[in-house]
């Protein structure tokens, strides 16, 4: 419990996961570990097309950096993007 973490519906839930975050106008990309993307039951790339979504990308932006640049810096991932990575 020493930084970010991702959940699943189930109640699985890992912290400090993420290896790199990558935001590219309306995509999102989330690299995971590969032991915790098995614990997660998912890919170790997950790509988020938010196009149709009613999300604002530069909110997102400022946020993601916000939540994953807390907690042990050993945990943290590249961010990857205009917004994110500035």
């Amino acid at each position: 419990m020493d930084s970010y973490n991702v959940s699943k519906g189930q109640g699985v839930t890992v912290y400090g996961c993420l290896r790199r975050v990558r935001l590219n106008g309306a995509m999102l990309d989330l690299e995971f570990t590969a032991e915790d993307a098995d614990i997660l039951e998912i890919s170790t790339v997950v790509e988020v097309d938010l196009r149709d979504s009613r999300v604002d990308i530069t909110n997102l932006s400022m946020k993601l950096r916000e939540i994953l640049d807390w907690g042990d810096p050993e945990k943290r991932p590249e961010l990857i993007g205009p917004s994110v990575s500035e």
